[in-house]
């Protein structure tokens, strides 16, 4: 659990990053006799695991493939919820789910996803494979109803991770300005950037001395985090490319190894400041395959 800042409140409010695999197999794929799985397991951070695994329900409608991914969703939620109320939950967070399904099988117990997943599900699970109607349609819609209702009730936020998006290393830069005392997050996607690209950030507000956060995550896993200081290059510079600006650069492995090779600096190609400072977007300069886990984990 970590402490950050959210933009609406003076406070930090804690988080809880949970890592939840969720997966749902059919045999059959929609005929008659149809047999459909649903498991979840729970990754803890110190090696363990807990997990949750059911077959769908009995009822005349021949089991699918979609909906026994969303029944695993639905499992993987409730692990996540237990595991908060064996954390404790803080006394502003409230939760509302119906007590008991009626009147349908499908019918959810808990929130799951976020709405844009959520909606290309539902019209894509209009016909199953056979084709006939899918009632998991029916179900993603309650289910959508129930996660608006939990946002208003500023319950757990659960992110959806598409599969053609896991190779894509992400950074979330987390600014801290001392003079705003507010933290601002902002996401860069270097999926598609050269290891000299610059990131598209607003540097417009943060003055001199200002910490930046930088947190590397890649599959909803911080790999390495750590803190640098901002600092205001002279125009009178202009003959260096770059300076490093780093006073505090301990990045570790989630193992505790170092991780090697990462150099943040600062660019003064654009002048959009005063007359003697100019400031730059930061830039990331890395010498790592953010795809290969193993070079994160240096001998």
């Amino acid at each position: 659990m970590e402490d950050v800042y959210d933009l609406d409140m003076d406070a930090p409010v804690p988080v809880y990053e949970m890592k939840i695999h969720t997966d749902g197999v059919c045999r059959a794929k929609g005929w008659k006799g149809s047999f459909a799985a649903s498991g979840a397991v729970h990754v803890k951070k110190n090696g363990g695991s807990t997990h949750r695994r059911n077959a769908l329900p009995d009822d005349e409608f021949p089991a699918t493939k979609r909906r026994a991914d969303i029944f695993a969703i639905l499992l993987g939620l409730e692990l996540a919820l237990i595991s908060l109320y064996e954390l404790g939950l803080p006394e502003d967070l409230k939760l509302h789910w119906p007590e008991k399904s009626k009147g349908h099988p499908l019918e959810p117990r808990r929130a799951i996803m976020d709405s844009r997943p959520q909606k290309s599900k539902a019209r894509k699970a209009i016909m199953d494979s056979r084709p006939r109607k899918a009632h998991s349609r029916k179900a993603i819609s309650k289910a959508r109803k129930r996660q608006l209702d939990m946002e208003i009730q500023r319950g757990p936020r659960h992110l959806w991770v598409s599969e053609n998006s896991l190779q894509k290393p992400r950074l979330d830069v987390t600014i801290m300005t001392s003079s705003a005392e507010v933290v601002r997050l902002s996401k860069l996607d270097f999926g598609f950037l050269p290891p000299d690209a610059e990131g598209a950030l607003d540097f417009s507000a943060i003055e001199d001395g200002d910490l930046l956060k930088l947190i590397f995550c890649r599959r909803c896993e911080v790999l390495a985090q750590g803190t640098i200081r901002y600092k205001l290059i002279p125009k009178t510079m202009t003959n260096f490319a770059t300076e490093v600006c780093h006073d505090k650069l301990d990045f570790m492995h989630e193992y505790g190894r170092p991780v090697r090779g990462w150099t943040y600096r600062t660019n003064i190609a654009q002048d959009v400041a005063s007359e003697d400072f100019a400031y730059g977007p930061l830039t990331l300069e890395y010498y790592l395959d953010c795809t290969d886990e193993r070079s994160l984990c240096p001998n």
